[in-house]
């Protein structure tokens, strides 16, 4: 079950030394392979994965038809060394051994131009959190350390929009609770990946849907975006210890998709609160006068809950959370008392920007315009920087872009007319996730880039990867 709450559904390195590595060949990739034999199944590779100890790597991958299982490897993207065999299968499988410990390798597996990278282990590791339907064809969150090695799967009963907190030792998500609403579950995690019998329902709601849980800095609560039945659209911070809630925001409008920032002073989401707005032409407007009709048929009346005069003394309602955006509406009300009938208005298509609240829900602010044609959406907060990064549409397109703290318009990071989306930064800063369906067939998986246009591909596996998230192996 997936919810309707989203109106929209992250050269040379900057720095490597936490990595293992000083510098890199970025992007080692090109459109030719280059083994003997002319052997070309080009687009036909798939589901590589690789799993690694201290001095050996397994490397493993699939193709539709019999091929030799070959592969090219080094510490440098030039590669350098062979391994594998000539024997066609279409199950592949090469164990390298021998390797130096915490030490990034390239590899590039024949019938396929693009390179890839592994690290063996015995240096700190970071951890990846994301969502695939490999396993049985359902979504579930999975695990992974920064390069994609050692996947292990996390959830068994569906599961969505991962979340790991600052330290690496929590894990939360959104999976379908016990009345079939989305809830929102946690797990502790170790070094070695999820801690067993740790998995709680946070929520456990029966009357609302749960999304997109974000991690205060410290742990120890949960900001979320909620929603059900005769509910308005809500931002909500929960103490995971004790349950106690606090609704941060439910201004008129639907809100989604909150980051907190790293000090802990802000948090960053998408709403379309604020821009599906009118102006009346008699101010002040007597608070409780106002009532709005579509200009429509029978005309129909709005329900209260649907819009919101905000601004008495500016005569300004909005709508953005109603049935009327983009379309025509007769509003009477009262000013000084003086009966003002059926005053016809247009009202902007309500879409999503970018916002800051406070923890407490004070100083709500808007951080992008962008005009009712354009959407900003999932904000995700540089974790050294004062700036955001956040996705937006660039024609058919939606890309990557960066604005800063203090709110701004985009500076792209990606380009081209692809859709990237779900962006996240490394925790020291210098590497941007995302999810992205530029691979050549169309196959939505996980992208680097080191914030200068540079793009590598991080894996490839024909079920997709979306939804990442990225912390440090605690």
């Amino acid at each position: 079950m997936r919810s309707q709450l989203s109106l929209l559904r992250r050269a040379t390195y900057l720095s490597l030394g936490v990595l293992g590595i000083a510098a890199t060949q970025w992007g080692c990739s090109d459109t030719t392979t280059a083994f003997a034999g002319g052997v070309r199944v080009d687009q036909l590779v798939r589901d590589i994965a690789v799993t690694v100890t201290d001095t050996t790597a397994l490397i493993t991958w699939i193709t539709p038809n019999p091929a030799p299982t070959r592969l090219e490897f080094g510490t440098t993207g030039s590669l350098g060394s062979r391994a594998g065999s000539n024997v066609e299968e279409a199950q592949h499988r090469v164990e390298l051994t021998g390797l130096a410990p915490d030490t990034i390798y390239f590899y590039r597996v024949e019938g396929w131009g693009t390179s890839y990278r592994f690290r063996t282990m015995g240096g700190q590791r970071q951890r990846l959190a994301f969502v695939s339907d490999r396993g049985d064809g359902r979504r579930e969150v999975y695990l992974s350390y920064e390069w994609g090695e050692n996947v292990t799967r996390v959830t068994t009963g569906g599961g969505d929009q991962p979340s790991l907190s600052a330290d690496g030792t929590r894990l939360a998500w959104v999976a379908p609770g016990p009345g079939g609403l989305l809830d929102v579950f946690s797990a502790q995690l170790d070094t070695a990946g999820l801690v067993p019998a740790t998995t709680t329902n946070v929520t456990a709601t029966a009357d609302r849907e749960e999304q997109n849980p974000d991690w205060s800095p410290d742990g120890a609560r949960l900001v979320f975006s909620a929603a059900g039945p005769g509910l308005p659209s809500q931002l909500v911070i929960r103490t995971v210890a004790g349950g106690a809630e606090t609704v941060i925001m439910a201004q008129n409008g639907q809100h989604q998709e909150p980051d907190w920032r790293r000090d802990g002073s802000q948090i960053a989401f998408a709403s379309t609160t604020r821009t599906a707005t009118i102006q009346l032409s008699r101010r002040p407007v007597d608070p409780g006068s106002v009532t709005v009709v579509l200009n429509v048929g029978s005309k129909p009346t709005l329900a209260a809950s649907e819009f919101e005069l905000y601004d008495a003394a500016a005569g300004l309602v909005d709508l953005s959370g109603s049935t009327a955006t983009d379309r025509d509406v007769l509003v009477s009300y009262t000013s000084g008392g003086q009966a003002v009938a059926e005053e016809g208005h247009h009202v902007p298509r309500a879409h999503l920007e970018i916002y800051a609240v406070n923890p407490d829900g004070s100083a709500v602010r808007r951080l992008t315009e962008s005009g009712d044609r354009d959407v900003r959406t999932q904000p995700h907060w540089h974790p050294t920087q004062a700036l955001l990064v956040l996705v937006y549409e660039a024609g058919a397109a939606t890309n990557i872009g960066s604005i800063p703290a203090a709110g701004g318009s985009p500076t792209g990071i990606t380009g081209g007319a692809v859709r990237d989306r779900n962006p996240v930064i490394s925790p020291t800063g210098n590497l941007l996730l995302f999810s992205s369906d530029r691979h050549p067939d169309g196959l939505v998986n996980l992208y680097l880039s080191d914030f200068n246009g540079n793009v590598e591909e991080l894996n490839l596996f024909s079920s997709g990867e979306t939804q990442p998230d990225w912390s440090v192996v605690p």
